[in-house]
């Protein structure tokens, strides 16, 4: 009698590639959450104090800032492993 293979194991070709993507695919994502949610607070805080565009502009690059840093993280880890 055989032992049943591990579900890891029985994987096809596309589910292997994405786990073994998934630190790109987290950065990716993060990038986007935090270029929306920086942007969305400048929006929000020009609407609340009539500034606009600036605390857009300035969420809008702090998301960007953050974005990278988080894509940069997640690469350098990924060719670490």
């Amino acid at each position: 009698m055989n032992a049943p293979e591990p579900p890891s194991d029985r994987v096809g070709p596309l589910q292997r590639s994405l786990r073994e993507a998934k630190p790109e695919i987290f950065a990716a994502y993060a990038m986007i959450g935090a270029i929306i949610l920086f942007g969305g607070i400048g929006f929000l805080l020009d609407r609340r104090w009539h500034t606009a565009p600036w605390f857009l502009v300035v969420g809008l690059l702090t998301g960007i800032a953050v974005g990278f840093f988080a894509l940069a993280r997640g690469v350098r880890h990924t060719h670490i492993d």
